[in-house]
């Protein structure tokens, strides 16, 4: 019976304290409550060779939402090189989410600085914490990043189209290295420069090695390939030079690759017009031509239809640009137009833009 007696008691404690347990732990003007502290999910520290700066940046999240947060706290340190065990404190504070001191965007759970000062080569290791109101705090999370001199890309040509007609896709292959490994290219650009000087840039002229892109082969293979097409309709002739250049993640650029490509053609520059002429009158036509020896300058007055007819007007040799026609009599059209063509290769040719109306 006193066995039975005891065993009551101590199931009693028991329950007692299993009790007490449960309301300390659901107890919310307490302490600490199960699953309240503040978490570090990310943490950046970036070098930047262009600007010598470092960036630390730590996104946190706190289950009672980012009212509770206090700071998030961070500690720098630096060592000469990798090779050494120990390292020294040389920054300590507190990240910002106020959108300055190097912060980008207020509020966004995204803390930061920004050390704008010439930051000299070697190991550095960040290490941050968060705490909230209620003295909960984060794990420790930390990041180490070498701020090294960089070198820039090496790019070398392979393959280069060096004479297109109208209508032709031109092929580029560039072969590039990088000390740092391949993965450090960010990209291959190139622009273009006109016969006539001037320099077309564009977003897409990138050169790809994905294996799927601008006619690459093979993925990740060191070689950039870029097929770039050149209208039917374009209205350049000439040499086109063609600039490439890589850079990586550091924005350092490698020196600059420039291949030329020879586009011979001709283009109508005058008329342009859809003024009415009368028979009898002279018009002076203009063009201009490059890499064609001899030129043949025809008229017609049916351009409205899918094949029109043209009527030769003269020939003339390419160190002429200019040839005054007198216009035939009894020609009545508003359809008008002026074709002149590379009598070699006919398939050089320009028409008039727009179509311009004779009467008698």
């Amino acid at each position: 019976m006193k066995n039975n007696k005891w065993k009551k008691y101590l199931t009693l404690i028991s329950l007692i304290l299993i009790g007490m347990l449960f309301f300390t732990c659901n107890d919310k003007t307490g302490e600490q409550i199960i699953g309240s502290n503040p978490e570090i999910q990310s943490l950046i520290l970036n070098y930047s060779q262009q600007n010598k700066s470092i960036f630390i940046s730590a996104e946190v999240v706190d289950p009672q939402g980012k009212a509770d947060i206090e700071s998030v706290d961070y500690y720098l340190y630096y060592k000469v090189a990798d090779t050494l065990e120990t390292d020294s404190l040389i920054h300590s504070g507190k990240l910002f989410d106020n959108g300055e001191n190097g912060d980008i965007i207020i509020d966004d759970n995204v803390y930061s600085i920004l050390f704008n000062e010439n930051i000299e080569e070697g190991v550095y290791r960040c290490i941050t914490q968060a705490f909230d109101i209620d003295g909960n705090e984060s794990e420790l999370y930390s990041k180490i990043q070498n701020a090294t001199t960089n070198s820039p890309p090496v790019i070398v040509m392979l393959e280069a189209t060096d004479f297109f007609e109208r209508g032709d896709t031109l092929n580029f292959k560039i072969r590039a290295y990088d000390p740092q490994g391949l993965d450090d290219i960010v990209m291959i650009k190139y622009d273009i420069i006109y016969p006539n000087d001037s320099v077309l840039t564009h977003s897409s002229f990138v050169m790809s090695d994905d294996g799927i892109h601008y006619g690459d082969e093979y993925a990740n293979d060191g070689i950039f390939t870029v097929a770039q097409p050149y209208g039917k309709t374009g209205k350049n002739q000439g040499v086109f030079t063609f600039r490439f250049y890589a850079k990586d993640k550091a924005d350092a650029t490698s020196d600059t690759l420039k291949v030329s490509a020879t586009n011979p053609g001709v283009t109508v520059i005058y008329p342009d017009l859809t003024d009415t002429l009368q028979c009898g009158e002279v018009m002076e036509i203009k063009w201009q031509s490059a890499f064609i020896d001899s030129l043949k300058l025809e008229y017609t007055i049916n351009s409205n239809v899918i094949n029109p007819v043209y009527y030769e007007i003269t020939t003339v040799s390419t160190t002429d640009t200019t040839y005054n026609w007198t216009i035939p009599w009894m020609i009545d059209s508003e359809f008008c137009k002026i074709k002149i063509y590379d009598i070699e290769m006919p398939d050089r040719f320009d028409v008039s833009d727009n179509p311009f109306k004779l009467e008698p």
